[in-house]
């Protein structure tokens, strides 16, 4: 039996990083023809520099001033406006090892191509390996806090409706079902 999942209009995806959320996003947005939003073009300004908080929460505020949005990311300051006001939380709950190599993986692959990322960023071995800036070491060090995180968020959660996918299965049923299902 095909399980059944209730995706609403504002759909948050969340999980560590390199889980999958942007990839995850994209590809349901195209599906569901739901603008995407992604947490860290928000957030990133030209040359690595981060926005204030305000500036964040205030890019953010009006990115979901619609009826509809996907918006992937993990920022813990703007969970109010992100997690607290979807309808609709996916969690990509990988394993650590599969997050470490994602991000390894997806980052050699950006710094070989000089992929440009938002507002024309670019990741280079001394960004990948430094331990002040390194998204591997953050990754590596921020992998069960946001775990933790999200585990005590959701345990008592009952206005959303949460997707919990924890593997390839959870994923392929979830598909099946958008697909079959798209109300």
């Amino acid at each position: 039996m095909q399980k059944k999942f209730h995706i609403g209009n504002k759909i948050a995806v969340v999980g560590t990083t390199g889980s999958g959320k942007t990839t995850f996003a994209r590809k349901l947005s195209e599906l569901l023809n739901i603008t995407h939003i992604e947490l860290d073009n928000l957030f990133w300004k030209a040359g690595w520099e981060e926005s204030s908080n305000e500036e964040f929460r205030e890019r953010i505020i009006e990115a979901t001033g619609r009826t509809q949005w996907i918006i992937d990311g993990n920022y813990a300051k703007s969970q109010d406006l992100t997690v607290k006001r979807a309808d609709t939380v996916i969690w990509l709950d990988c394993s650590k090892a599969l997050s470490l190599y994602r991000v390894l993986k997806r980052s050699l692959s950006r710094i070989y191509t000089k992929y440009p990322l938002w507002q024309g960023n670019k990741e280079t071995f001394f960004r990948l390996f430094s331990p002040k800036v390194s998204i591997l070491y953050f990754a590596y060090r921020s992998y069960i806090k946001k775990k933790n995180r999200y585990n005590k968020l959701f345990a008592g959660e009952s206005n959303i409706s949460l997707v919990r996918i924890r593997n390839k299965r959870d994923e392929k049923d979830f598909w099946k079902s958008i697909i079959k299902n798209p109300d």
